[in-house]
């Protein structure tokens, strides 16, 4: 098993998809502002492994509609150990493309696997739809100063917003480019 790790945030995500970029591109900024975090975009099945030996699990997404109003950050605890086995194992095995996998499917195969025994959470807010070959929404972009105090509420320690606010300002803008 790795060593253990106090928290790991991992953005989960499609770039290509309007609002779904969010967390890669908050993963990526919050990495490059010293924060112990990972984009795993285009690596959801692998995500499992990414986690092994963390205490705390932090996975940036987008929330549907039935979490609340369009922008209203969520925050919903992942707990594998409340599950009975026959659950656990239902949602490790049933077939799942890579577009299915959700952070439960993450923590549930991690946990089942022997390598992941600590909390996990899922942040993000709650948006409309996500649009194919779209940048990230206005929703999404003002979102990001309450997205960063509950990532610090969850986290119990500060993190460099000045720095991931610029960060994630720049990612947006490229990705502007690129798509349009």
């Amino acid at each position: 098993m790795k060593a253990e790790k106090k928290y790991l945030i991992v953005g989960v995500g499609n770039l290509l998809y309007g609002d779904d970029a969010l967390g890669p591109l908050l993963a990526e900024s919050l990495a490059e502002c010293g924060a112990n975090s990972i984009n795993a975009e285009t690596d959801a099945f692998t995500s499992a492994s990414y986690i092994e030996g963390a205490r705390s699990v932090i996975f940036l997404d987008v929330f549907d509609p039935s979490y609340g109003p369009e922008g209203e950050v969520v925050r919903v605890r992942i707990d594998p150990r409340k599950l009975s086995r026959e659950e656990l194992s239902l949602l490790i095995s049933r077939e799942t493309g890579a577009h299915d996998v959700t952070p439960a499917h993450i923590v549930a195969l991690a946990y089942a696997s022997g390598t992941f025994n600590g909390e996990a959470w899922v942040i993000g807010p709650v948006v409309k739809e996500t649009m194919f070959g779209q940048p990230p929404s206005n929703i999404v972009i003002n979102s990001i100063e309450k997205i960063l105090g509950v990532l610090e509420e969850t986290l119990h320690e500060k993190l460099d917003k000045d720095c991931v606010r610029k960060k994630f300002s720049e990612k947006i803008e490229e990705l502007k480019k690129k798509l349009f």
